[in-house]
């Protein structure tokens, strides 16, 4: 591991911003690298579950559950890392999941979906809708106790899904959701608001040529990034707690 670290940070530094080209393999090896250099503790948890999602529409999809104490139900908390739709993981968010988990006393779920360019929209809002349904029967069949309340959360791209699986499951009397936790989501995917100007630029690190590169990954032309967008949707009463 300690050889593979060290190969990584020598193609890192050997690429300076002016000549660094991002793909989705560059990109994904740099987050990785980012993630080993900060060597985020990873916080004890009672019991940690690698399992898939059985019977998903489309995909089956991988998860990772974190149970920080298996004394008595805990309420269920589902995790969608960011990255631009198009790099990062399970592993890679696995101290923070643990740190929620930890924090907020929730049996924390994160899922492995697909990542684009290989997998174009709409496979990670697929993969978001599926685990949303298929999370708390696959609690029951691993005959792990919950509570029935459940939370979608994310970050960045992690939050437009969170919030596009709220949005598409409102009016499911059938699911517990009760609270969606959005971390600088992107929500418009049009970029047709002023946020975009405001806050994609060299002082934030992520430019409008960032932008525009991790959303043609996900996106194909024809597209309609309109309809994408929760932000342009159906927000009802039945929505839950933001």
């Amino acid at each position: 591991m300690s050889a593979i670290k060290t190969e990584l940070a020598a193609f890192i530094a050997a690429h300076t911003s002016e000549d660094f080209i991002m793909t989705p393999i560059t990109m994904r090896e740099a987050s990785l690298h980012t993630a080993w250099e900060q060597e985020l503790p990873k916080v004890p948890m009672a019991s940690v579950v690698d399992t898939v999602l059985d019977g998903c529409e489309v995909y089956d999809v991988p998860v990772r559950i974190y149970i920080p104490d298996t004394s008595r139900p805990l309420p269920v908390l589902i995790y969608y890392h960011g990255g631009g739709f198009a790099i990062d993981t399970v592993a890679v968010y696995d101290p923070v999941c643990r740190r929620i988990a930890q924090a907020t006393q929730h049996i924390v779920i994160s899922p492995e979906y697909r990542l684009a360019p290989e997998n174009p929209y709409p496979a990670a809002y697929e993969d978001a809708l599926a685990v949303a349904r298929k999370a708390l029967p696959a609690l029951d069949a691993l005959q792990i106790p919950y509570q029935a309340d459940l939370t979608l959360c994310g970050d960045s791209a992690g939050g437009c899904m969170a919030a596009y699986t709220s949005q598409a499951l409102q009016h499911d009397a059938s699911l517990p959701l009760t609270h969606q936790i959005l971390v600088y989501p992107c929500l418009d995917m049009t970029h047709s608001f002023p946020s975009v100007q405001e806050n994609c630029n060299t002082r934030t690190g992520f430019t409008p040529a960032k932008m525009t590169w991790y959303f043609n990954q996900c996106f194909r032309p024809g597209d309609d990034r309109r309809d994408a967008s929760p932000l342009f949707g159906e927000l009802s009463a039945d929505m839950p707690a933001t």
